[in-house]
């Protein structure tokens, strides 16, 4: 699963913001999430970091001053 989502993030020319609030829903700890679904979620940021970067700094300029935002809301401000 992480090769597959690590060549689709890689190959694609524009990554959906569905992707990447996906990968982030990945990494809550607040929620219940499984540890492997975290792993998944942290190797695919890590292997991708070069494509994803420039999206997640962004995306962080638009959430700064929002910073209690859930996934839902992200994926909202993403749209």
């Amino acid at each position: 699963m992480e090769k597959i989502m690590t060549l689709v993030s890689e190959e694609s020319e524009e990554i959906s913001p569905e992707l990447i609030t996906t990968i982030l829903s990945c990494l809550e700890r607040d929620k219940d999430v499984l540890p492997v679904a975290q792993k998944l979620g942290e190797k695919v940021l890590e292997n991708c970091a070069s494509k994803l970067k420039p999206l997640l700094v962004q995306l962080g300029r638009r959430l700064r001053s929002k910073s209690n935002m859930n996934v839902k809301e992200v994926r909202n401000q993403m749209k």
